[in-house]
């Protein structure tokens, strides 16, 4: 396939790096909402809110696990987040599948984020 394809494409999509901040503030959000209601569901820390935290804790230092946004780690750590915060969906929707809900954005932007990082990893 031809190279130029994929520089295009990476480069159509470089307006991501300006809005993953913002994305990702809203994200953190619909975390700690998720977490605030399964905790005041459950009357306490369940082991759904802990799996909430830990998703929130690794989206705060995905710079440290991606080695400061380098792109082979960040795919990696694409591919690892996008597992977990798949498995704590799983969990949470045992307990509330509308809670769980609030999740899916995640799972969404991740996946979409992943594509983006393919294609610069390509396009090299």
């Amino acid at each position: 396939m031809n190279k130029q394809i994929f520089v295009s494409i990476a480069e159509s999509l470089q307006w991501v790096d300006d809005i993953v901040v913002f994305v990702w503030a809203i994200l953190s959000i619909l975390m700690i909402g998720t977490a605030w209601l399964l905790y005041k569901n459950s009357g306490g820390i369940s082991k759904e809110v802990t799996l909430v935290i830990i998703l929130i804790v690794a989206t705060w230092t995905y710079p440290l696990h991606t080695l400061n946004y380098q792109l082979v780690p960040g795919l990696a750590g694409n591919i690892l987040y996008l597992a977990l915060a798949i498995f704590v969906i799983y969990q949470v929707r045992n307990v509330s599948v509308n809670i769980a809900y609030m999740l899916y954005p995640i799972v969404a932007w991740v996946s979409f984020a992943t594509i983006y990082v393919i294609f610069q990893l390509l396009a090299r």
